[in-house]
């Protein structure tokens, strides 16, 4: 399989519309300011492809453990002007959708920003890890965040994808395993009881992924 090629989500025409940049086209990158896009150089630059997924069960349990600390955290108000409702609406820029559980499943767009969150997450094990909560506030880096980040992001990955082989392996190796993992809480009988629920893993997922992207490397 061509691994440049990245299925993300179990779907067969996912990197054909992440590599053909369907939500960014070819002039997306005229739009990205130069600060901009020396931003997300820097990010896409601290994943090493060639070191590729590192010991990923041990980064597994660490997402699991975030994922607890998540699913632990005091209830979310669903009207609050948080970290989460900041995603949803960098998301719907992104992609058009608020939908948190789309972007996780099914937006080839996102899944590719997943798969190099958790990619990048593997390699950086050794660091301290962010806790994350319900309801947590916008940290000031995030906050402060160029509105076209994610588009230029998204852009260079798609770009390195196509003209990386091992940064495209490591890519598709990362999204399986994310894959893998919400199968598993998909699975038939539910999450089981006192397991974080499905909108708990979705969210704590999405979450885990901006800041991984935008705390983590900043």
């Amino acid at each position: 399989m061509d691994r440049r090629k990245l299925i993300v989500g179990g779907g067969a025409a996912a990197l054909a519309a992440v590599t053909a940049a369907t939500i960014l086209p070819a002039g997306a990158s005229a739009a990205a300011d130069t600060a901009t896009t020396q931003h997300a150089r820097r990010v896409l630059n601290l994943v090493d492809a060639d070191l590729g997924v590192v010991d990923v069960d041990g980064a597994t349990r660490l997402l699991k453990a975030s994922l607890a600390g998540y699913a632990a955290s005091a209830p979310r108000d669903p009207d609050a002007d948080d970290l989460l409702a900041w995603i949803k609406t960098r998301i719907k820029n992104l992609t058009g959708t608020d939908s948190v559980e789309a972007a996780v499943k099914q937006i080839p767009e996102t899944r590719a920003l997943l798969a190099f969150a958790f990619l990048h997450y593997t390699q950086s094990q050794s660091r301290p890890q962010p806790k994350i909560a319900r309801s947590m506030p916008v940290p000031a880096v995030l906050a402060n965040l160029e509105p076209d980040f994610l588009p230029e992001l998204l852009r260079q990955v798609q770009a390195k994808t196509r003209t990386s082989p091992s940064f495209a392996d490591a890519l598709q190796i990362s999204s399986d395993h994310i894959s893998q993992l919400i199968v598993a809480d998909d699975a038939p009988g539910g999450p089981g009881p006192g397991h974080p629920t499905d909108d708990d893993l979705l969210n704590a997922l999405i979450v885990t992924t901006v800041v991984v992207i935008l705390i983590v490397t900043k």
